[in-house]
């Protein structure tokens, strides 16, 4: 699987904490989705960008799908993916 990095299709960020450490079970912090989810993003991002026990995941749409083998067919929406090469800059270009 490759890495998303279509950042024209981000439609929101997520900020996940890591509690307790080097569990490996991560809670929400933070959820900006909506029209000034950049905004919004960009004044608490700086604060958990590099940080250990943080993870960043974007919000993409997500067309529909067929599994051939189970024959199960996901309908379109959105889906959160984990995306640590995320970065500040990353909300200006946006």
């Amino acid at each position: 699987m490759g890495v998303y990095e279509d950042r024209n299709t981000i439609l929101g960020l997520r900020i996940n904490i890591e509690k307790p450490l080097n569990s490996g079970d991560y809670y929400i912090e933070y959820e900006f989705t909506g029209d000034d989810w950049k905004e919004n993003a960009a004044l608490i991002l700086p604060d958990y960008i590099g940080k250990t026990g943080v993870m960043i995941q974007t919000l993409h749409p997500f067309s529909t799908s067929h599994n051939l083998a189970t024959d199960q067919i996901i309908n379109t929406g959105n889906l959160w993916l984990n995306n640590p090469y995320f970065k500040y800059k990353d909300l200006l270009i946006l």
